[in-house]
């Protein structure tokens, strides 16, 4: 469940780590995405696999980790050095965060479906 920000806590018990023969960092962990605001591209339940060495591009995925540790899974729309704006697919405004606000944005590199 988000916060009324879209943020939520990434408790342990959301973060598992992720290993593969193609992800050549130890670092990469897995979380299930908590609800929709990023439909049709990755939906409430699904799990997304987070990098966060791989550089964040304009136009790529990432958790947008705040200051006081709470995420969101976000499109990027543009980094900038004073702010980092963000869009949720689901057709609200683009937000513009403060960087001093942000503590770090980690890639999304995968998403899948657990059955």
């Amino acid at each position: 469940m988000t916060d009324p920000d879209g943020f939520f806590a990434l408790r342990a018990d959301r973060r598992t780590a992720w290993t593969s023969s193609i992800i050549s960092n130890g670092d990469a962990y897995a979380i299930t995405v908590p609800d929709d605001c990023m439909a049709p591209r990755y939906r409430i339940g699904e799990v997304v696999v987070v990098s966060p060495n791989k550089p964040v591009v304009h136009g790529g995925f990432a958790l947008v980790r705040q200051k006081d540790d709470r995420v969101a899974i976000r499109q990027i729309v543009t980094i900038s050095t004073d702010k980092i704006t963000v869009r949720c697919l689901n057709g609200e405004a683009d937000i513009d965060i403060p960087r001093s606000q942000v503590k770090a944005l980690e890639r999304i590199i995968g998403s899948c479906e657990l059955v």
